[in-house]
């Protein structure tokens, strides 16, 4: 079996990159060398499409991750025995095609998705304690005076919980919140059945419903065209005052300038890991506001997970060639479809 690892392996002066050295560790490597011939990167930079073509000759399993390119009719007609392409990162939307032209070939397509699912949920009940505790105004003021005055916080505890989107995370987030007694309502961007919801403890309801009855509001949602700014000053609008408002999705989900305005007023909270344009501008009217926490794009999978990854691919990609039929990282082109394509929507 021919492997090859596209991820960048090496810095400019020689040295491993910090991505490749924590997906790709010795326990990882030396797991790879037992199923197989296994080549990387030579670049210390990503591969060009051209360079990537020829490297795919031959291949029969590759590891990518962050970085990589889209594999179209033409990468693919290059990849003359490739099988399965294991990717490291989470959402699997950059580098699909939208003609599917994987599932045509037969080619099973694995991702980090789920694991890295259960480590944004966990992110987000801390943000929801930050922002209901105001832990971080509390703090800072305690760093600078010595000591904080009374301040009325809040809780989780049996709480209305809005979801937007009904993914992988969603799903986490749902049984981590059971402890605290909380009502769940969701809303999801495809035809969830009451019967899937019911699973989870959820009841689904129209967005507009979500906004004006819930006392926190996550976003969950992937970034597709539907979603784009799909909470806008409408929305925001219906949200009851207090309410706080999470979003550890995507930042083209909210249209900034309507949030920008919604907070400025005072009348709802948010805790902000992602933003439209990154990094945020310093000149952002999202900046200096005592009811909103920014954050700078770290609710995502913490690094201890990177090489739990890589072997959860490595145990998929052996049962892929003992025969198997079902795997558990596997994305199919539906829920692909669903999710969320930096390259279209992040603006730097």
């Amino acid at each position: 079996m021919k492997i090859l690892i596209t991820t960048q392996k090496f810095n400019a002066d020689g040295s491993l990159t910090d991505v490749f050295s924590t997906f790709f560790t010795e326990k990882v490597l030396s797991a790879l060398n037992e199923m197989g011939e296994v080549s990387c990167n030579p670049y210390p930079r990503n591969f060009t499409r051209e360079e990537l073509k020829e490297a795919l000759k031959g291949v029969d399993v590759v590891f990518n991750g962050w970085g990589t390119a889209r594999y179209d009719k033409d990468l693919l007609d290059a990849a003359d025995n490739l099988k399965v392409i294991a990717y490291t990162g989470g959402s699997v939307a950059p580098i699909v095609s939208d003609d599917h032209e994987l599932q045509k070939r037969g080619i099973l397509l694995l991702s980090g998705n789920w694991l890295y699912a259960l480590s944004v949920a966990e992110g987000t009940i801390g943000y929801m304690l930050l922002g209901q505790r105001k832990l971080f105004p509390i703090c800072k003021e305690m760093e600078g005076t010595g000591w904080h005055g009374f301040n009325y916080t809040r809780g989780i505890g049996g709480k209305t919980i809005g979801i937007v989107g009904f993914g992988m995370i969603a799903k986490f987030l749902c049984g981590l919140l059971k402890p605290f007694n909380v009502k769940i309502k969701v809303w999801a961007d495809y035809d969830l059945p009451q019967e899937e919801a019911d699973r989870y403890g959820a009841t689904i309801c129209p967005l507009d419903e979500l906004f004006s009855t819930c006392d926190i509001v996550t976003l969950h949602a992937g970034m597709t065209d539907k979603n784009y700014h799909i909470v806008d000053k409408e929305m925001l609008s219906l949200m009851r005052d207090d309410t706080l408002l999470i979003n550890t999705a995507r930042g083209a989900l909210i249209n900034e300038p309507d949030l920008v305005e919604e907070v400025k007023s005072g009348r709802i909270r948010a805790v902000l890991d992602v933003y439209e344009h990154e990094p945020l501008p310093m000149d952002s009217g999202l900046r200096n506001l005592p009811n909103v926490t920014l954050i700078p794009h770290q609710g995502g999978p913490t690094i201890d997970l990177r090489e739990t990854v890589t072997l959860t691919l490595i145990e998929d990609v052996k049962a892929f060639f003992a025969g198997a039929k079902e795997f558990p990282c596997e994305i199919s082109a539906e829920y692909a479809a669903r999710m969320s394509d930096d390259q279209k929507f992040v603006k730097k």
